[in-house]
């Protein structure tokens, strides 16, 4: 007889009834207490929240500035230099991010996740600048040493990776034991 044989997201080596198992499959791991603590369910709590929020609303509203160098010791704001609208207005013309909501989602994943990444969208002769600064999830993001350079992998939403040079990344780095991927002040302190 025909049967028909459908394909199953579900791997025979877990079982769907082991929460244990779920979890690490799905990447959420318990603390001792049993309850999940990650950089998501941390801002749950008022207090991680309150900090972030305002550690980094503070950080985004800081000054800044491209400045170009005159001499050994002197420099001057150079308003003129072609990242400077990204830096000081509109970060992402595309989707309206001003510069203040990018720094601030910035310093966010610096302070969760330890990391911050925005993708730079260069225009088609990198000469002429950029057309947009793209905050990601510092999730999706996995620094790796190819050859003698640094590369980046970037998870899309179909979990789809795609692997990306240095010259199209900014990557804020917090503290670190391998030099790649920064610690996350969540992960280090979920006990």
């Amino acid at each position: 007889p025909n049967v028909e044989v459908r394909n199953t997201l579900e791997n025979p080596a877990v079982s769907i009834g082991d929460p244990d198992a779920l979890s690490k499959l799905f990447g959420i791991v318990p603390t001792a207490a049993g309850a999940t603590v990650n950089e998501h369910t941390a801002l749950n709590y008022s207090a991680v929240w309150a900090c972030v929020n305002l550690i980094a609303g503070q950080v985004a509203t800081l000054p800044l500035q491209i400045r170009r160098r005159t001499g050994e010791n002197t420099s001057e704001v150079a308003s003129d230099h072609p990242a400077a609208p990204f830096l000081t207005k509109v970060a992402d013309p595309f989707t309206g991010t001003t510069t203040v909501d990018w720094r601030e989602a910035q310093q966010a994943s610096l302070l969760l996740w330890g990391n911050a990444y925005t993708r730079i969208h260069w225009k088609r002769d990198k000469s002429r600048g950029f057309t947009r600064l793209e905050p990601l999830l510092p999730n999706k993001v996995t620094p790796k040493v190819s050859g003698r350079t640094m590369v980046y992998e970037i998870e899309g939403e179909s979990g789809k990776k795609e692997t990306v040079g240095r010259d199209r990344i900014i990557h804020v780095r917090g503290l670190s034991r391998d030099g790649l991927k920064r610690m996350s002040v969540i992960g280090q302190t979920r006990e």
